[in-house]
């Protein structure tokens, strides 16, 4: 990861409508890098200390702050138009509802493919575990993951930024997947539509302007909660059969982008923080070396992580309950074929 001092290269997602903004301060308050001020009655975001957290977006009372994404309606511009699916997504619905009901409503909606962020988990894993075996020396080591931590380091925290993972996370390592899947099979790039459907406004900022400078090969980002709403609606008129799904995840990489989620997967002194005050806090004591010999550092700005995103719709604690026993049954069918011979995944 590139080590930078000016933010100019930031795209934001959040953006705010002054003429709807009143200038009650509740942002300004709220906001961990002081990047909004109120300006002549009205807030006024600093692109130089915004890190797109959302944390503006969950207080403003007028509804005054909101997050740009792209029109759904540019997924019908490609012949393969992929939904690339985190396992949160799946757990904003009633437990009653099998993934494979959700998937069918995706395809029904215009995805000719459906894919989870989680299948880039093990290649995720194994490359840490790599540079870690590596570079100890150079612990503690920050997890990448949530993108609004990374910017928070960049911004409030430079003396750490050499300690953040230089290595993608699994939204990169699953969107290159499978592209390389689909070009494999002879079709063109230009062909292909890779659409993430995003949790918070960070991941949003991050494919539009990676840190790397790197192009993404994410398409477009769409609002979790409007995809959400557009599968609930089909769910209750939908009368087409439901098709079949073959899972080839593993349980821990359903669990990935929740608490502990990366943590799971080390040794040593590892710290799982969730909440973007207590993440500052926590760094505040590292910066001052209050808290030695760490090895693995797990930070999500959003409480109980992607689960808590400013896009999700269905309450956090639920989405975890749901996740977990999914976790736990396909860990229980991945038991029942492990004599088998592994199938050809149906979806490619």
């Amino acid at each position: 990861m590139k080590q930078k001092t000016a933010h100019s290269w930031f795209y934001h997602a959040l953006t705010i409508d002054r003429d709807k903004c009143t200038g009650c301060t509740n942002c300004m308050k709220s906001c961990p890098t002081e990047a909004i001020r109120i300006r002549k009655g009205k807030a006024l975001l600093y692109n130089n200390k915004c890190i797109d957290c959302g944390e503006c977006y969950r207080v403003c009372p007028s509804h005054a702050i909101f997050i740009k994404q792209d029109d759904f309606g540019e997924v019908f511009k490609y012949n393969y138009r992929i939904a690339l699916v985190p396992a949160i997504f799946i757990g904003q619905f009633s437990r009653s509802i099998r993934t494979s009901e959700i998937y069918s409503c995706l395809k029904q909606l215009g995805f000719t493919h459906i894919y989870e962020v989680e299948h880039g988990v093990p290649m995720v894993v194994e490359a840490y575990k790599q540079t870690i075996r590596e570079h100890h020396e150079e612990k503690p080591f920050i997890s990448p993951f949530c993108p609004a931590i990374v910017r928070l380091i960049q911004v409030r925290f430079p003396s750490l930024i050499q300690h953040i993972i230089k290595i993608k996370v699994p939204l990169d390592f699953a969107a290159y997947t499978i592209s390389e899947r689909l070009s494999s099979a002879g079709i063109r790039p230009e062909e292909i539509g890779i659409f993430y459907f995003t949790p918070c406004a960070a991941k949003i900022a991050s494919v539009k302007s990676p840190a790397e400078e790197t192009q993404s090969a994410i398409t477009g980002v769409i609002n979790m909660d409007l995809m959400y709403n557009k599968v609930k609606t089909m769910m209750s008129q939908r009368q087409n059969p439901v098709e079949p799904i073959n899972h080839t995840l593993r349980g821990r990489d359903v669990l990935f982008g929740l608490n502990g989620g990366e943590c799971q997967n080390y040794v040593g002194r590892c710290f799982s923080v969730d909440g973007l005050k207590n993440v500052i806090e926590f760094l505040e004591q590292i910066e001052n070396g209050e808290i030695p010999e760490i090895d693995f550092l797990e930070l999500r700005a959003c409480n109980q992580s992607c689960a808590g995103g400013v896009l999700t719709s269905a309450n956090r604690f639920l989405a975890i309950e749901r996740l977990k026993m999914r976790s736990e049954i396909i860990d229980e069918m991945n038991q029942n074929i492990a004599v088998k011979l592994p199938e050809v995944n149906t979806e490619f």
